[in-house]
């Protein structure tokens, strides 16, 4: 279906936790753009496409924020951004992991602010950097598998397979 804002605006949640609308591809963005109708009733812009052989959504914003043209216009940034190879869904979520940590290493307090120092604390927060440390080995080690399989599949190319 091809999304216009009207349709956007009238567009109703269908029963899942969250509906997908797709749009219909024509404007270069591929099927991997559209509409995410949830159950509250909010609407959002995302992206959905692959990456370390994962199927990724990256949500672009609300529909009550972004008109449809803003949003297809983010959407084609982002498709750039993943055409040289970056996935934007793991890095805001890094980012956001990023944040947690500084949080807890500060306590969120505010910067020149006391926080007490306990055993528990920094146990705590070792086992975030732990978390985060074995999250990024493991999509760096997706990242590698994935360069075997090209390398594999240029090697079949030249052999004529």
């Amino acid at each position: 279906m091809a999304l216009t804002q009207t349709k956007v605006d009238h567009i109703a949640y269908e029963g899942a936790s969250w509906t997908w609308i797709a749009d219909d591809g024509r404007r270069g963005l591929g099927s991997g753009f559209g509409l995410r109708v949830y159950k509250s009733g909010v609407k959002s812009y995302a992206l959905r496409y692959r990456a370390a052989r994962r199927l990724r959504f990256y949500t672009i914003g609300k529909a009550s924020i972004l008109t449809l043209d803003e949003a297809r216009e983010r959407a084609r940034e982002l498709l750039v951004r993943i055409g040289d190879g970056e996935d934007p869904a793991a890095d805001r979520r890094r980012s956001r992991d990023t944040e947690t940590v500084g949080k807890t290493t500060t306590g969120g307090t505010p910067e020149g602010a006391k926080s007490e120092v306990t055993s528990e604390r920094l146990r705590a927060e070792a086992a975030a950097l732990l978390d985060l440390a074995e999250q990024q080995a493991r999509e760096q080690e997706d990242t590698r598998f994935a360069a075997i399989d090209l390398l594999k599949r240029a090697d079949e190319l030249e052999s004529g397979r």
